[in-house]
C-alpha cells in the first residue's frame, strides 16, 4: 500500500517546493490540488505541464489524484457549485471540471475528485438539485470516458451528495459506476455491498 499526501496542506509553497517536501517526508505518491498556486488548469500550459512531469519523475512520485473538490481561485471554497441557482455559476464548475479532466490526462493522473455537488440552494429541493446534478454530469462523463480519467464524487456532510446512500442513488441513476469509483472492473452489485459495509 502507498500513502499519498495532498499538496493542499502546503498551499503557501510553490508546487515544486510542495512536491519536494512531500518526497523528502517519504511519501511515494502525491494528490495535486487543482487550484492556485499548484495545479490550476488555466495556469498550466504545455511548458509548465512538462516541467511538472519532470519534477515528479525526478522525485519518483506518482500522482494519485487531481483534487478539484474546492477551488478558491474561482469563488468561495464550495463554489462554483454544480447545483447553484445561477446557471452561469454552474457553467463555471462544468468548464473547470472539463479542464481538470484534460489536465489529468496530460500528466497521467488516473482520476479527478470533485465535491458532492455543493449545498442545496435555499430555493430548491433535494430532488430538484439531484436532477440538475445528474443532467450536468451527463455533459462531463463523455469526456472522462474518452480520456480514460475517472471522476470521483466526494460525499460531504452539508452537500447534496453527503453520504453513501446518496452516492448509490447517483450511481444507479447514471448507470456508470466505473467512472465514479477507481475499481474499474467492479460489478455494481459488489460495489453497492462494498459501500454499505464501509
Amino acid at each position: 500500500m502507498k500513502f499519498s499526501f495532498n499538496t493542499k496542506i502546503m498551499r503557501f509553497h510553490p508546487l515544486s517546493e510542495a512536491v519536494d517536501l512531500i518526497a523528502k517526508a517519504g511519501f511515494q505518491a502525491v494528490e495535486l490540488m487543482a487550484d492556485r498556486p499548484h495545479a490550476f488548469p488555466r495556469d498550466l500550459n504545455a511548458e509548465r505541464i512538462s516541467a511538472l512531469n519532470h519534477c515528479l519523475a525526478e522525485r519518483k512520485l506518482q500522482v494519485s489524484n487531481l483534487n478539484s473538490a474546492t477551488v478558491v481561485s474561482l469563488e468561495e471554497p464550495h463554489n462554483p457549485s454544480w447545483v447553484d441557482e445561477d446557471w452561469q455559476i454552474r457553467e463555471q464548475r462544468l468548464r473547470y471540471t472539463l479542464d481538470c479532466l484534460r489536465l489529468a490526462a496530460a500528466i497521467g493522473v488516473p482520476q479527478v475528485s470533485t465535491q458532492g455537488a455543493g449545498p442545496i440552494p435555499s430555493g430548491s429541493t433535494y430532488r430538484e438539485s439531484f436532477r440538475l446534478f445528474v443532467a450536468i454530469l451527463h455533459r462531463v462523463l463523455p469526456l472522462a470516458r474518452k480520456l480514460g480519467v475517472k471522476l470521483l464524487i466526494e460525499p460531504t456532510p452539508g452537500m447534496l451528495i453527503e453520504n453513501s446512500d446518496h452516492l448509490l442513488d447517483l450511481m444507479a441513476e447514471l448507470d456508470s459506476p466505473i467512472w465514479l469509483h477507481p475499481n474499474r472492473g467492479a460489478d455494481f452489485a459488489d460495489y453497492k455491498s462494498e459501500i454499505k459495509n464501509f
